[in-house]
């Protein structure tokens, strides 16, 4: 969500927010609140992004869709090649 907001190097910024979020039990939607440097993009946010960052566990993103159009297209290159 970092990198949909323009920061300039999410995938560090959220690698170190939640090991830090993991020492101290605390989620990662605390952490980036008390963060200086990243407390601005919690504006940006929207109630679902908020919720993702409170519970990210929970999340499951894109995976399934992904997964379904790979399985998809696989499913039709193979056609005719494997039985049905």
């Amino acid at each position: 969500m970092l990198a949909k907001y323009g920061h300039p190097d999410a995938h560090e910024a959220v690698r170190r927010l939640t090991i830090e979020a993991e020492r101290g039990s605390r989620s990662v939607l605390e952490v980036v609140a008390q963060d200086a440097e990243l407390r601005d993009y919690l504006t940006k946010l929207s109630p679902e992004e908020r919720r993702i960052l409170e519970r990210p566990e929970d999340y499951r993103g894109l995976a399934a869709d992904v997964a379904r159009d790979v399985a998809s297209t696989w499913r039709e290159r193979l056609k005719g090649v494997l039985p049905e």
